[in-house]
């Protein structure tokens, strides 16, 4: 209603949804993110906050499949509502997956299921958001090789790919994902 400022309502928003025990309540305060938008006083304000919470929820939400694919939904809300969000979230997640690769890939270190879950869901997001096609076959090829450590990942990122497959209206994506299926599949390389 307008009586705390939009950095204090994202920041409990953002809280509520990384923390909250309860599945409905992580739910409702991702939902209600993308509908501050609406409100006029919010929109500027709100561009790099929003930003930044939802890209820093992934690694609170990729154990939870119905949060999952709504932060997958709230990041392309966001793009629709604004296509000024697409390079600005496309920029954090970018520097996100420099910093899990950059923690996760040390010499000799194995990192946990749930932390490649992580990876996997930041190249995800990145994936569902870039647009030129050499990039894209960069993550590609990394998502599949993260996928390839365990038959459990493997599926998860298959089942991913062919809902991008299916659901995606831009061809470079479908493109991809199709290449990636094909090769995840046969065991090759993309």
């Amino acid at each position: 209603s307008g009586r705390i400022s939009p950095e204090m309502t994202v920041s409990v928003l953002s809280t509520v949804a990384a923390n909250a025990t309860s599945e409905t309540v992580r739910l409702d305060a991702l939902r209600m993110m993308p509908q501050l938008l609406e409100q006029k006083n919010y929109q500027q304000e709100l561009k790099p906050l929003m930003v930044r919470s939802i890209s820093s929820l992934i690694p609170n939400v990729t154990e939870v499949e119905v949060l999952r694919r709504q932060l997958m939904l709230d990041i392309h809300t966001l793009v629709e509502a604004d296509e000024s969000y697409r390079k600005a979230l496309i920029t954090e997640l970018s520097s996100m997956d420099r910093n899990w690769s950059f923690i996760n890939n040390k010499a000799g270190g194995n990192p946990d299921q749930k932390q490649i879950r992580v990876g996997l869901q930041i190249k995800l997001a990145l994936l569902s958001l870039v647009q030129d096609y050499r990039r894209l076959e960069e993550i590609a090829a990394a998502l599949e090789d993260l996928a390839k450590t365990s038959p459990e990942l493997s599926q998860f990122v298959t089942d991913q790919l062919d809902m991008f497959l299916i659901s995606s209206p831009r061809t470079a994506l479908r493109v991809i994902a199709e290449s990636a299926l094909t090769s995840l599949n046969a065991g090759n390389s993309l």
